[in-house]
């Protein structure tokens, strides 16, 4: 029920050495510390070791704040990721093709750098004039920061040639979620990886 606390020695092994001589200075250190800095501890003088004997259940109630902040702090590093951490080269979960996205101006930007498939040209547009436009450099996303880790625009799906309102979520540095919707309603989502992770 009682564990050994030496004042002098608090900070290095919480160890208690023998001081049977300073027994009466240990009890003046005692009233000190117990009544006017941190009130009423329930703490006893060893005659034998010259140290303060305090419960464990007093200790523990003094260790809890230090653990509450160090769960703070650990809390504190797990940092919700940024919004620009969306730069670099993802990997398209369904055709395998690599997107780079990058700064343009203030918004978040994105263009094809490589394919798996056979479709060279964005032969799917409807506008005739843009058919034959090389896939590879195709820039398919442009998109406005909308929150800490969120950018919102439009989204261009080069296989069926359509234009889908886009939210990029990132969410973490490795993984991010992308959505294209349909007036605002039909909505499918997939996750993308960084290439090289």
């Amino acid at each position: 029920m009682w564990d050994r606390f030496c004042p002098m020695q608090a900070a290095a092994s919480l160890s208690c050495a023998p001081h049977a001589k300073q027994v009466d200075a240990k009890n003046t250190w005692r009233k000190s510390f117990s009544r006017q800095e941190y009130g009423n501890v329930p703490t006893q003088i060893s005659a034998k070791h010259g140290c303060t004997l305090m419960t464990t259940t007093w200790r523990a109630a003094l260790a809890a704040p230090v653990f509450g902040l160090a769960l703070g702090l650990s809390a504190a590093g797990a940092v919700a990721q940024k919004a620009e951490d969306a730069f670099g080269t993802w990997v398209h979960p369904e055709n395998g093709s690599h997107v780079s996205m990058y700064a343009c101006g203030s918004r978040l930007c994105a263009r094809i750098v490589k394919i798996t498939d056979d479709q060279k040209t964005d032969d799917k547009n409807p506008n005739a004039e843009k058919r034959d436009r090389p896939i590879i450099g195709l820039v398919i996303l442009s998109a406005k920061k909308t929150g800490p880790n969120r950018w919102t625009g439009s989204l261009y799906n080069r296989t069926d040639g359509k234009t889908y309102s886009g939210t990029v979520t990132v969410s973490s540095r490795s993984s991010l979620s992308l959505s294209g919707c349909t007036m605002g309603i039909f909505c499918k989502t997939a996750t993308w990886t960084r290439v090289g992770g």
